[in-house]
């Protein structure tokens, strides 16, 4: 009965795999449905709650171009493309001033 369960639990499920065009699992990539969203794991790999066939899909990976499918019901693989454009180099640099911190006291009584 509790193997049943599971096997039940799982199959109510659906798998969304996102790629690059190298074949690489995209770890974090963002996946946005109706009013929800959720990110892929260490093996590029989002399970989702059983959708509805039609649901709109959007997968987006920071330096990839972002991508729509609509869910017909299988599992589904998107393969993003690299967006073509560079970032520029980011610069953080910080200055750390010379301050005291006060010490407080405190004396607690029983009244």
């Amino acid at each position: 009965m509790m193997c049943l369960l599971a096997v039940m639990a799982v199959s109510a499920q659906t798998q969304i795999s996102v790629k690059d065009t190298k074949n690489n699992a995209l770890v974090g990539a963002t996946i946005a449905y109706k009013k929800f969203g959720t990110i892929t794991n260490n093996e590029g790999i989002a399970k989702l709650p059983k959708l509805e066939k039609g649901t709109l899909i959007t997968v987006s990976y920071v330096g990839y171009k972002t991508q729509s499918q609509t869910y017909n019901g299988n599992v589904m693989v998107f393969v993003l493309e690299e967006s073509g454009f560079l970032l520029d180099d980011v610069v953080v640099s910080a200055v750390r001033a010379n301050f005291h911190t006060p010490i407080s006291y405190s004396n607690l009584s029983n009244l």
